[in-house]
């Protein structure tokens, strides 16, 4: 008769246990790991994040969202679902909608700094620096690994005024990523609000060295030399670094998100800043997608063109500023791209009429009289070259543009010492200018290293 004890058959120390035992063991393993599995499953599965938005947002920009939507319904508990889609509205500047998402992701796997990475730049942005601090805080220390996440928390307690603990996050993120300009730029703003003039032109001139197209370090590394006393050094880093963005560490999602910006004017943004950043094969991509949806889009014709002379792709320039006159006649800097091109294409009559139209348009453009005066030098017209020159200096005293026309024209004119000086009052404003430092060099001037340079090339 079969034993009524189960667990005492199935541990009989001796002799081979009965087949019903082994069947019941068996069927009970069964159901362990059936417990664990539906375990799993039921492991936080949260519900997206639907704007409210939805219905008033570009048709592609709510359909990109219904599609990470129903991918999030099918994986509730995957966190990457959760941030996919919170990546979705970050990139199109919801950043509310994206802080939640990021939340999912994160009470999913909340060992995962990405996520909490995301979450506070999105809280940040929303204009809640203190809660982005304190959310960053109560997590940074078992993510030590992350330099992102420490680059951030540095840039959080900057702007919460804490100098000394953002140099710690600072330099927790170069020992993590060396190779990054960053986390210099970073320290050296800590270094600077601490008093330590020296270390900050230091870690400035670090970052420059390993990225010269960091606009907004040429501006921090003007105000340290300020305090060093070393003015006209200052000056001209502070002009050269007006206007530049600071910007975060990139991650492993962020880095290739661009094509997540669906919305017109993020499409645009990106694009505008991929163009000052000189890389214009990131903007093309954008702004074809703007065009799409609305092929006389004034703002992406003109940075399409701009984009394809930087480039060197001067017949599509060409066609481009074509283009974009055909729709909207009136754009002066249409026409001055325009002129640009034919000039690069031999067609100086072209030059001359599109620059005329241009300075029709926008008398005060400095840019335009500098360009005109590059045609006068052209067709041997070097006293024509100067007044054109001398008036864009006039409107635009601190565009390198005006400073290097007027060098040229000087140069021509039989003047190379106020040739000269336009050259290095050029330099002055943008150390890294290439043209300017060549002409220099034709008139055999040496010019003096730029900052962040390396010192092999010193």
């Amino acid at each position: 008769m079969e034993s009524s004890d189960t667990n005492g058959d199935f541990l009989r120390p001796s002799g081979p246990a009965p087949a019903t035992a082994i069947r019941r063991a068996g069927f009970a393993l069964m159901l362990l790991a059936l417990g664990l599995a539906a375990c799993k499953e039921k492991a936080p599965g949260l519900a997206p994040v639907v704007t409210a938005k939805l219905p008033q947002l570009e048709p592609e920009l709510a359909k990109l969202i219904r599609e990470h939507t129903i991918v999030v319904e099918r994986s509730p508990s995957k966190a990457r679902a959760h941030a996919q889609l919170g990546l979705v509205y970050e990139m199109n500047s919801l950043w509310s909608e994206a802080r939640q998402s990021f939340d999912n992701a994160l009470a999913i796997e909340p060992q995962e700094p990405l996520w909490v990475i995301h979450s506070a730049l999105n809280r940040q942005r929303e204009g809640d620096t203190a809660g982005a601090l304190a959310f960053v805080r109560e997590r940074e220390e078992r993510m030590r690994g992350s330099a992102p996440l420490q680059h951030l928390y540095g840039e959080l307690l900057l702007a919460s005024g804490d100098p000394e603990a953002a140099q710690q996050a600072f330099e927790r993120a170069i020992v993590l990523a060396p190779d990054r300009a960053e986390g210099f730029a970073g320290r050296g703003e800590a270094r600077l609000a601490l008093g330590d003039a020296q270390g900050a032109s230091e870690d400035f001139e670090r970052s420059l060295a390993l990225d010269p197209e960091y606009k907004s370090v040429r501006y921090q590394l003007g105000l340290a030399w300020r305090a060093l006393g070393r003015t006209d050094d200052a000056e001209r880093e502070l002009a050269a670094g007006a206007g530049g963005a600071k910007r975060a560490m990139p991650d492993a999602i962020s880095a290739n998100a661009g094509n997540l910006r669906v919305g017109r004017a993020d499409r645009l943004a990106f694009a505008s800043s991929a163009l000052d950043r000189k890389k214009p094969r990131q903007a093309l991509p954008a702004l074809k997608k703007v065009l799409e949806q609305d092929p006389a889009d004034e703002d992406a014709l003109v940075y399409r063109t701009n984009a394809l002379m930087q480039l060197g792709r001067w017949d599509d320039a060409l066609r481009s500023a074509d283009e974009t006159l055909a729709h909207h006649p009136d754009n002066a800097l249409a026409w001055m791209y325009r002129s640009i091109a034919a000039m690069q294409l031999g067609r100086k009559d072209e030059t001359r009429a599109a620059l005329e139209r241009a300075l029709e348009l926008d008398p005060g453009s400095h840019l335009a009289h500098a360009y005109l005066s590059g045609y006068h030098l052209s067709v041997g017209s070097p006293q024509e070259a100067l007044r054109s020159a001398e008036r864009s200096v006039e409107l635009g005293p601190d565009a390198v543009e005006g400073h290097i026309a007027l060098g040229r024209a000087c140069a021509a004119s039989g003047d190379p010492e106020r040739a000269r000086a336009a050259f290095e009052r050029a330099l002055a404003i943008a150390p890294d200018n290439a043209v300017a430092r060549a002409e220099l060099e034709r008139l055999g001037v040496a010019a003096a290293p730029a900052p962040g340079a390396r010192s092999d090339e010193r």
